[in-house]
């Protein structure tokens, strides 16, 4: 009994260091001395500890896994807005975990079913540690969606796992609520330390609420900040586009992970023995062939153009403490990882099917709400398909000033710049143009200047035929471009260029961020010619909107 409780004790140790690792791997302030320091820090875990300290995990876990969740809620996202996964990389996630399940069946004598869901594991948590996190796959979010299940709620796992699913369920729909209040809140606050800090403290609270109502928090907290994120996101909650906030890159917090992990470790002895030592060989032997050959085969994670050694140094951080720290006892019992494994899955689908649809159900209750004493606004069919400009006009990085100039002359009310492969790198409008106040960086002084360069206003005249010979659009235009899909309601439009203060959207075919194309735009005139001519607030019960689409005139 004494063996298996400090078995476990070693298993929570492990997965909260994993946890710490998978975090701090997704951190901007990772670079340089960083990985010298977090790879000695690992070392510790080898070193026998001083004065070992008898830890309240429940609160551990309840502080450490919301927090990190805003990483796994992005990825589940961003997953979703990429191209379906390559053949190729679901065959070679397969044969990865495989073969370590052979080698942990065969060289270290463990059960097979205990040996294969461990290897799933493992094979998920190197995808995730290996692939670009710009482009992350659902193959790399299951490894650690498994370790919060198994650090947060193993009990419930092991004791009731029949019931299990009606709490994760339960939590589900908890969060799902609380995510769609939390963005209607946030809405109301000003941006800054405010909303950030509500933004993180919906999730510890789905997560208690999760938890007193005896349902799943890991799976309340998860939901809640997966539908903040997304659903926010799409109300337009964050102006530059960029999700606030992301705890890991701040240098104060990254620092404290850092911290932490360093006293996880030093709490955690492990001794090394050949047999681990075999295992850690073995194993990075098979990651290092799966990339190796996922660079041949030209899958999504390990492309060729990303560097092979950053990649196996990534991987090699998180399957090396896997391998050798995880307790060998707990893989004789393998219920909590098969439960964790299903939950895992089950919280992917659900975000890869669900999410959608749950954001169209939260706009159609929003556009419940907006009514007038003639009759509601007929929003409700209308997609920004039906309305967008198709004849856009658009430009190139390299297109002179006295060009676009031109162009607004000719009515257009913003400009989008794209790339050769047209995806949207920018936008210019009319105040592009003209003079600015501009801030000078870490102060609160201002100027005003043409074209990022100060000038006065008297000098107008003459400075700006000058210049406008010379400057292009790379140097004036915005380089953050709202966006929205042609899917996407006309109504949930109108709500992010108010929330913005934008005239105009560009149609994208998804995440530009990921690759989305240029399809057209969607602006604040036309919305209100298409209400004007349609007679949207007749308050005589009227048919199906016409959903023509309505080019440029």
């Amino acid at each position: 009994m004494k063996s298996w409780s400090l078995a476990m004790n070693l298993l929570e140790h492990t997965l909260i260091i994993l946890l710490l690792l998978v975090g701090l791997l997704n951190s901007r302030v990772l670079k340089g001395v960083w990985w010298w320091i977090v790879g000695i820090i690992l070392l510790l875990a080898f070193v026998s500890p001083v004065y070992p300290i008898s830890l309240p995990w429940d609160w551990i876990a309840g502080i450490a896994i919301p927090l990190l969740f805003w990483y796994a809620a992005n990825s589940l996202i961003n997953s979703r807005l990429q191209e379906e996964t390559k053949v190729a990389d679901f065959v070679l996630w397969g044969l990865m975990a495989l073969v370590i399940t052979l080698m942990l069946w065969k060289a270290g004598g463990f059960p097979i079913v205990a040996a294969l869901l461990f290897s799933l594991l493992i094979s998920s948590i190197v995808w995730r540690a290996a692939e670009d996190e710009r482009k992350p796959s659902y193959l790399g979010q299951i490894g650690p969606l498994m370790l919060a299940y198994l650090l947060a709620e193993i009990a419930p796992l092991v004791e009731a796992p029949d019931r299990y699913h009606i709490a994760l369920i339960g939590g589900a729909v908890l969060g799902s609520l609380t995510g769609f209040i939390a963005v209607h809140i946030s809405d109301r606050l000003p941006a800054g330390w405010k909303r950030n800090f509500f933004s993180i403290g919906q999730g510890y609270f789905a997560y208690v609420i999760g938890l007193l109502t005896g349902f799943s928090g890991v799976a309340a907290s998860i939901t809640s900040i997966v539908v903040y994120v997304a659903y926010g996101a799409r109300r337009g909650l964050w102006e530059t586009g960029v999700v606030q906030p992301l705890p890991m890159n701040n240098r104060p917090l990254f620092a404290a992970a850092v911290a932490a992990l360093a006293f996880f470790a030093w709490q955690t002895h492990i001794p090394l023995t050949p047999n681990l030592l075999l295992d850690l060989f073995l194993g990075l032997g098979i990651v290092v062939a799966a990339i190796w050959i996922g660079r041949l085969v030209h899958t999504t994670t390990f492309r060729e153009d990303r560097s092979f050694i950053n990649i196996v140094v990534r991987a090699g951080f998180l399957l090396a403490p896997t391998l050798l720290l995880w307790p060998r006892q707990i893989l004789l019992e393998p219920e909590p990882l098969l439960i964790a494994f299903v939950a895992a899955v089950a919280t992917t689908y659900a975000a890869h099917i669900g999410l959608t649809p749950l954001l169209n159900l939260y706009q159609t209750l929003n556009e419940a709400k907006i009514q007038t004493k003639g009759g509601a606004y007929r929003f409700n069919a209308l997609l920004v398909k039906d309305l967008m400009v198709t004849d856009a006009q658009k430009t190139t990085p390299d297109t002179k000033v006295q060009v676009l100039i031109d162009l607004f002359v000719e009515g257009n009310e913003c400009i989008p710049v794209v790339d050769k492969e047209n995806q949207p790198v920018g936008m210019v409008t009319e105040e592009e143009l003209f003079l600015k106040e501009t801030r000078i960086p870490r102060s609160g002084l201002t100027y005003t200047a043409l074209f990022c360069e100060q000038v006065f206003p008297e000098e107008l005249a003459e400075v700006y035929v000058e210049k406008s010979k010379k400057v292009v659009a790379a140097d004036i235009m915005v380089e953050v471009v709202p966006w929205v899909l042609p899917e996407n309601r006309v109504s949930e439009a109108i709500q992010m260029m108010v929330n913005l203060n934008r005239k105009c959207l560009v149609v994208t075919s998804k995440n530009p961020k990921f690759g989305g194309k240029f399809l057209g735009l969607i602006t604040r005139s036309q919305i209100i010619r298409f209400i004007s001519e349609e007679k949207i607030l007749d308050s005589q019960p009227a048919g199906p909107i016409n959903s023509e689409s309505r080019q440029r005139s």
